[in-house]
Parts: C-alpha cells; sequence; structure tokens
C-alpha cells in the first residue's frame, strides 16, 4: 500500500509543559514494569495536562513500592496518588499489577516542582519533574515566572559538528504561553 504525503496534516511532536506550576491532570496510561534491579515493583503513569495555558502537555512519572526497603520513602508517592484519586480507604489493598486497570482517566493535581537538566543525543534536555500530588484543584495554575530552561545552544552546536548534522530546530524558542497571575499554592 502506497502512503501518500499531505503537508497540512502533521502531527507535532508531544506538547512539552513550558512553566512549573500546579496542574489538574488526567492518567492517560498505567503500566505495570514489574520488578526493578533491587526487586522492588514499580509502575509508569503517562499524564495529561487537562486544563489551562499548558492543556494537552504530557508528564510521564515512575512510581516505586520500597516500602520494604531499609530507608523506605518512594513508596509515599504511591500513597500520595492514590489519595489524590480518591475512591480507596484507608487500609484497603491493591496489586500494584492491577495499576492499568483502575488508573487510566483518573484525574488528580500535581506538582511540577522543577526541571531536571539531562542528555539525550548529544543535546540538553529539561525534564519536568512531578514533586507532589493532590485533588483536583478549580483551575491548573502555571507559575509563569518559573519557564522551563532553554536548552543548551552550545551542546547542540557541538553535537551537530560531531555528527555533521545540522538540527533544523537548533535556535528555535519554545513556544511561551501568557497568564498575568501568579498561581496560589492549593498544596499548602
Amino acid at each position: 500500500m502506497a502512503f501518500t504525503f499531505n503537508s497540512n496534516d502533521i502531527q507535532m511532536a508531544r506538547k512539552q509543559v513550558g512553566f512549573l506550576g500546579d496542574y489538574n491532570v488526567s492518567i492517560v496510561s498505567a503500566e505495570f514494569k514489574g520488578l526493578n534491579k533491587v526487586q522492588q515493583e514499580y509502575f509508569v503513569l503517562h499524564l495529561e495536562i487537562a486544563d489551562g495555558t499548558e492543556k494537552g502537555a504530557q508528564l510521564i512519572h515512575t512510581f516505586m513500592d520500597d516500602s520494604k526497603a531499609e530507608k523506605a520513602f518512594r513508596y509515599r508517592e504511591i500513597n500520595a496518588l492514590i489519595s489524590g484519586i480518591g475512591g480507596i480507604q484507608d487500609g484497603q489493598s491493591f496489586e500494584l499489577k492491577d495499576v492499568a486497570t483502575f488508573l487510566p482517566n483518573k484525574k488528580l493535581a500535581v506538582r511540577v516542582g522543577k526541571f531536571d537538566k539531562d542528555f539525550y543525543n548529544g543535546k540538553t534536555i529539561y525534564k519536568p519533574q512531578i514533586t507532589n500530588f493532590a485533588q483536583l484543584m478549580s483551575e491548573s495554575k502555571p507559575d509563569v515566572a518559573q519557564p522551563r530552561p532553554q536548552t543548551d545552544s552550545s551542546a547542540q552546536s557541538s553535537a551537530s559538528s560531531q555528527t555533521g548534522i545540522t538540527d533544523p530546530f537548533a535556535g528555535m524558542a519554545e513556544p511561551t504561553n501568557s497568564a498575568s497571575a501568579m498561581p496560589v499554592d492549593p498544596f499548602a
């Protein structure tokens, strides 16, 4: 079967979060991954911002049950997630392997509290990191005073000079969103 190119029908890459802030999200998918290297169960959530200027932006977060570890702390994120979506009674148990059956389409609020610097294919990238979970808010509140850092153009140009490949996106600024008010902290 032949493919017909249509320049008017191009799906852009997934939208990235442009600002730190507090966001209402919907769980797009939940995938149980099994055991990690230290024999702890973990799963990955794909989230999408549900409203506001960042609507449609994607987030990914990994949850780990380290409750049996000597210095356990990551399991608390699972408790915060469950508290945010509601509907589960205190003391009720469930299997992490079943997250794909009951987490998709649930809604909650998350705080994107920082952008972690990382490197991918010779380029500097900034990954949004979720630092808190809560129940839905009346609306998402991006902190426009804290935008995503710009990528390191020197890392991009040195990578392209090493490979001889020109990056057609190098030097392009990420889209910005405007908002007039500073967010109120719903997590306080």
